[in-house]
């Protein structure tokens, strides 16, 4: 879809920077950005970065590496660096206003959107990232504005497909509490908002409530101050998720999570069936862990896989089929492109990948030392370096030996 359309940059795009001179790591991981291979990326270029924090250049391309992990506010950090010393470089400030909008800083991606678009007014893919980051920082009328301006620049069938879904999302819109539910319930932990005759408000009471407790036993990470959008319908639900999410994401749930908020589809508008209410208490376990992990780490994203997986392990399946592990498993950058892109099924076999190798994780590191895991990645060590470190052993034997082990700790049927 053109909302998630990428500039495919090759591995010497920054011409006449990198040369033979150029230290190996650099070199090495340039070509792991190009490949797509994002944590053996990180592993070589973070302590270029560590050692030399004002280079440019492998500023540039950890920020890649790590906008690749959705570790986006660690990629607007390493990009900032880059677009500082060269303004002038269409991709350095493309990829910097991306990961602004990624990591929902919506006016400083509109901002830095709008000075490349005064300097590429032709530029299709780079006019529709414009217009989303306009609607997440609640500009909508000047969101319309941008799609009506592409639909000017001949936009193929599929093009035109995606600006009539944004506009649908966006009608009727000009400030963001008009997206959201109106009715206001405030607790002590957090802020209920919903359509007030849904019958089901009280029933999400009641759980959060209890699964507030939940999260804390499990994961250890007490919640508060956050937010709950219940949606009463359906369409309301994907018309917000239409402009909060990253474009192109497949809908398949019943609930969604950024930091601070949990927005719900209500069970009062599902098709009705005797087990409504334990699936929706699931969706609510599982988003919660979410939730959770967000405020653990000050809202910073983390690899998605470890991410749902995490979510999984602590707070259940959330309405998704588990034990359906893929026979060929997903390598780490095609099992997080999965969870956002996939059909219903490829999303499934995605959690189940994901819930295995957390639970293995978890018996290695216990969860003290998986917090731990996390706060390291956040902090910037890269994937593997931070796995080794915890655990004694090669990133690459947990990658290979995790299927077995986890077949290891199922119950025999």
């Amino acid at each position: 879809m053109l909302l998630r359309r990428m500039v495919i940059v090759c591995a010497f795009a920054l011409a006449g920077v990198v040369c033979a001179a150029d230290p190996p790591e650099l070199t090495g991981g340039i070509t792991a950005v190009s490949a797509g291979d994002y944590v053996r990326a990180t592993q070589l270029l973070q302590p270029l970065v560590t050692a030399h924090p004002d280079d440019s250049v492998p500023n540039y391309w950890l920020g890649r590496a790590y906008f690749g992990q959705r570790q986006f506010r660690a990629a607007v950090k390493c990009l900032c660096v880059a677009e500082n010393a060269d303004s002038g470089n269409r991709d350095v400030c493309l990829w910097y206003a991306r990961a602004l909008r990624a990591a929902g800083k919506g006016k400083a991606a509109a901002k830095a959107y709008a000075l490349l678009v005064e300097r590429y007014p032709r530029d299709s893919a780079m006019l529709a990232e414009y217009g989303a980051a306009q609607a997440l920082a609640g500009d909508y009328a000047g969101a319309r504005a941008s799609f009506t301006r592409l639909l000017t620049l001949n936009p193929s069938p599929e093009d035109r497909a995606a600006i009539a879904a944004w506009d649908k999302a966006l009608d009727g819109l000009s400030t963001r509490e008009q997206l959201e539910p109106f009715a206001r319930l405030q607790s002590e932990q957090y802020v209920l908002r919903y359509d007030e005759n849904d019958w089901a408000v009280q029933q999400v009471n009641a759980m959060i409530d209890s699964t507030i407790t939940r999260t804390k036993n499990v994961t250890g990470i007490q919640l508060h101050g956050f937010r709950v959008l219940l949606f009463p319908t359906w369409e309301a639900y994907k018309r917000y998720a239409m402009v909060f999410l990253p474009g192109g994401t497949q809908l398949h749930a019943a609930a969604f999570t950024l930091p601070d908020l949990l927005v719900l589809w209500s069970p009062s508008d599902w098709p009705q069936k005797p087990t409504v209410g334990a699936e929706f208490s699931a969706i609510i376990r599982h988003e919660m862990v979410h939730l959770a992990l967000y405020q653990h780490t000050g809202g910073e994203s983390f690899p998605t896989w470890l991410n749902e997986g995490m979510a999984c392990y602590f707070g259940g399946w959330g309405g998704m089929q588990g034990g359906q592990i893929p026979a060929k498993p997903m390598a780490l950058r095609e099992l997080d492109a999965a969870f956002l892109h996939a059909s219903l099924d490829g999303q499934e076999h995605a959690y189940a990948q994901a819930h295995a190798m957390v639970t293995v994780l978890a018996h290695k590191l216990g969860t003290a030392r998986l917090l731990q895991y996390l706060d390291n990645i956040i902090d910037g060590i890269p994937t593997a370096t931070a796995y080794e470190q915890l655990s004694g052993e090669k990133f690459e034997t947990f990658l290979a030996g995790w299927p077995a082990k986890f077949a290891a700790l199922k119950p025999a049927n």
